[in-house]
């Protein structure tokens, strides 16, 4: 979630709350875990786990974290230097073994980016064995700072690079797919006419190719995406409560299904089935206030939807935050289910899903 005072505002004036509760979760609470996650570099706890993406060769995590709020705040009071982030991998066999706390440094240092080192949306490409990620870096003029995203690579070697193609203002999600990255981008405006989208429920958000441009523009919030095995993209509309399935045959998507979901959806993952996985909000407003006041702690759901027919099982739910607070991504591990946060410090990991 982003774009400052004029989106919390657009929240608080135009948020509804979760639809109906769903049936009893997969992965009840006791069968979960919170895991604390430490940056070897500086031994503070590493908040802001935004996204996460699965290598299932390696059998690893790839956390892009850093906190937002901090971020923001030392930006608005115009800092000379602002927090810095990292990208972390993370072992299965490591959460699997009952840890509580674990030491992560991250896989690139902030010192090899211009900027700075914030990493937002991020994916695994299996085809390449790439990790690609959005990064935020920030750039001081007098004394203010500006946001600007890019898309970055990181190789197995630890080599790091930056695509040529600057994504949109308000990049948010990406899903690598070997030649071609797709972007979501949240809002069609950067400034205080993102807070008039929002305000007017206006869709004018949605999906970029790096290779061709704009592909789709008709969501509410535009968030997490993710292809899916049929070559369908899987979209996150967020204020619509809703995950668009949009077909790519033609040269601008179209919307090819509607998915209503018991809450509104963040970031998406696939499982190995070819299921989608989707962290959900039940309160927006609850998160708003959250994230612009530090007041509060906002519930968590996860959802598996099948894309085929529709249908959405509930994996996890934490309706009064007891182990995270706003979780915005999921990831279904084998047996074992991963969340992340882009509030909260550390993640969650659940276990004992077998046979589901």
């Amino acid at each position: 979630m982003n774009k400052g005072v004029a989106f919390a505002l657009a929240l608080i004036v135009g948020a509804a709350s979760c639809s109906k509760k769903a049936e009893a979760p997969i992965f009840p609470l006791s069968s979960c875990r919170h895991v604390d996650l430490v940056a070897a570099a500086s031994g503070e706890a590493i908040s802001g786990a935004e996204d996460i993406a699965l290598d299932r060769k390696r059998m690893r995590l790839i956390v892009s974290a850093y906190n937002r709020r901090a971020v923001e705040k030392a930006a608005g009071a115009g800092a000379l230097a602002l927090p810095n982030g990292g990208v972390y991998a993370v072992a299965l066999d490591d959460l699997k073994s009952g840890v509580a706390r674990l030491t992560v440094a991250s896989l690139i240092s902030p010192a090899m980016v211009h900027g700075g080192l914030r990493p937002h949306g991020i994916d695994f490409d299996a085809a390449t064995d790439e990790i690609v990620f959005i990064n935020r870096a920030y750039d001081r003029k007098g004394r203010r700072w500006r946001m600007t995203p890019s898309i970055m690579r990181i190789g197995l070697d630890g080599a790091l690079r930056e695509d040529k193609a600057a994504p949109p203002c308000s990049a948010n999600s990406v899903a690598a797919g070997g030649e071609d990255i797709i972007v979501s981008f949240d809002h069609a405006a950067c400034d205080w006419r993102a807070g008039l989208e929002n305000i007017f429920g206006e869709k004018k958000s949605g999906v970029v190719s790096e290779k061709t441009g704009r592909k789709f523009a008709g969501a509410q919030f535009a968030n997490g995406l993710a292809r899916l095995p049929s070559g369908d993209i899987a979209l996150a509309a967020t204020r619509e409560q809703s995950v668009l399935i949009l077909d790519r045959q033609q040269k601008a998507y179209s919307v090819k299904k509607r998915m209503r979901t018991p809450g509104s959806p963040d970031n998406l993952t696939v499982d190995a089935a070819g299921r989608i996985i989707a962290a959900l909000h039940p309160s927006l407003l609850s998160i708003a206030i959250e994230r612009k006041l530090g007041v509060g702690r906002s519930a968590s759901r996860a959802v598996r939807i099948d894309a085929n027919t529709g249908d959405v099982i509930l994996l996890f739910d934490d309706p009064k935050a007891k182990l995270i607070s706003a979780a915005t991504v999921a990831v279904d591990a084998g047996d074992d289910l991963v969340l992340g946060s882009v509030i909260d410090d550390g993640i969650v990991f659940c276990s004992g899903g077998a046979g589901r």
